[in-house]
């Protein structure tokens, strides 16, 4: 059994060492290169780069602003042979514009850090800056959203036309007040323009029309549907109920549509209007918000356990 043994640890035992031996040599040829390497890199700095890379057959413009980046970060960051230093990476980096370069850290420092530093100086100097309800711009704004009725802002796009009940809209120049009317009953000046109403939309459609006023569906306060039943170009009668493609019976019942459509939009209440809510479960709307004394009445907060809150309360309703 001792000799058999013996003959077993011989033979995996020879395995064993050639294995060792073979990765052995394998990882000192590739250690005394790369030691050798690290010598180079200990001594390796711009300059050194500058007059090794034309025996590397490398084509680099060694006065580009390429290669002062590359050469800053390795006499930085790498060279064993440049005394230390505090600069960041920031700091090598840099762009140029219109001719003149500027680093990373001194763009950061002048597009950001400078004009929070401009701010906070402008508040110890007690400098008031500009309120924001002075500003006209604001102003215009609010006088606009408080002047303007909600329904003077809705208006009829061109597109409405694209569809089947409506594209008789374009069949006559009269109807034409019809795109980009509004869902108020008069006229509304809205930017400078004048945009144009129910009421203008029902005079132009009483031209096709020798019959009295229909009421809309739902009825309107101010709008009303006509029997087409009249050409307004030369004031002829027409059967708009033959089932002939005729211009102005096209027109006038898409007119028609169109004042159901508005009738139906200013009846429906489904437009929302939240509001807070009072501490009894009532509205509370800010603006009936007054000062008594050092007080405030009628702010809509609420005391809790932690402070103040305010609590929305979902609504809906008709337009005015």
């Amino acid at each position: 059994a001792v000799p058999r043994c013996a003959l077993c640890s011989w033979c995996c035992g020879w395995y064993y060492a050639f294995w060792v031996l073979f990765f052995g040599g394998l990882l000192l040829l590739v250690v005394v290169p790369m030691s050798s390497l690290c010598l180079i890199m200990e001594d390796l700095d711009s300059q050194l780069l500058k007059s090794t890379l034309p025996g590397l057959g490398v084509k680099m413009d060694t006065k580009s602003a390429e290669f002062g980046m590359i050469a800053d970060m390795l006499d930085t960051c790498f060279s064993m042979q440049s005394p230390p230093t505090n600069r960041s990476l920031l700091d090598l980096v840099f762009m140029e514009e219109n001719g003149v370069r500027s680093s990373l850290s001194n763009k950061l420092k002048s597009q950001t850090v400078d004009l929070i530093d401009q701010q906070f100086a402008a508040l110890a100097a007690n400098e008031q800056p500009a309120k924001i309800m002075q500003d006209p711009s604001l102003i215009e704004l609010l006088n606009l959203l408080q002047n303007t009725d909600v329904d003077g802002t809705m208006v009829v796009q061109a597109e409405i036309t694209q569809k089947q009940k409506y594209e008789g809209l374009t069949k006559n120049a009269r109807l034409q007040v019809a795109i980009g009317s509004s869902l108020a009953c008069a006229d509304v000046q809205f930017g400078g323009a004048t945009v144009r109403g129910i009421i203008a939309l029902k005079t132009a459609l009483q031209n096709f029309t020798s019959a009295p006023l229909q009421p809309t569906v739902p009825p309107s306060t101010c709008g009303n549907k006509v029997v087409c039943n009249r050409d307004p170009d030369d004031g002829l009668f027409r059967n708009c109920n033959a089932g002939l493609a005729i211009a102005s019976c096209q027109a006038c019942k898409s007119a028609n549509e169109l004042m159901d459509l508005k009738a139906q939009l200013a009846a429906a209440a489904t437009f929302r209007c939240d509001i807070f809510e009072a501490a009894g479960g009532g509205d509370c709307d800010p603006r009936d918000m007054a000062q008594v004394g050092n007080a405030w009445q009628g702010d809509c907060l609420q005391a809790t356990t932690q402070g103040f809150s305010i609590t929305r309360k979902e609504k809906t309703c008709t337009l005015p």
